[in-house]
């Protein structure tokens, strides 16, 4: 079998390794914490210069949708203006046209009783040259 001092030996070599090893785990994570340490301050700048240019340019995109939106609604009202107006011209072009037309057939029965009054005041020239 074994002899004791070898059984004694084993123990106090693997009370070493554990050791050791967790040495080796602790100076890993503080190595590994200061890599990251190290790597997040290089980087820390960089990442908030684009973070505030995405920032600022979602800024800037949202009062570009806020000066359209504006706009839309301007135009929207001016659109409204706009068909107010043209219906009113709408009208009033009706009533002139109607008004044109009543005059044209006046006119035109006139025109038809032209002749007649061109003799009747060729009549009452004469007329009156012989009152003279």
């Amino acid at each position: 079998m074994s002899s004791p001092s070898v059984q004694s030996k084993a123990p106090t070599n693997l009370d070493a390794r554990e050791c050791r090893l967790s040495t080796v785990v602790r100076m890993s994570k503080k190595l590994l914490e200061g890599i990251c340490l190290y790597i997040w301050k290089l980087l820390a700048a960089p990442l908030c210069k684009v973070g505030n240019r995405i920032i600022s340019r979602y800024h800037k995109v949202a009062d570009a949708e806020a000066a359209i939106h504006a706009l839309k609604a301007q135009l929207v009202a001016q659109h409204g203006s706009f068909e107010q107006e043209r219906k009113t011209y709408k009208d009033r072009e009706a009533r002139l046209q109607q008004q044109l037309d009543e005059y044209k057939s006046k006119f035109l029965e006139l025109e038809e009783k032209m002749p007649f009054l061109q003799h009747l005041a060729r009549v009452g020239a004469a007329v009156r040259c012989r009152a003279l």
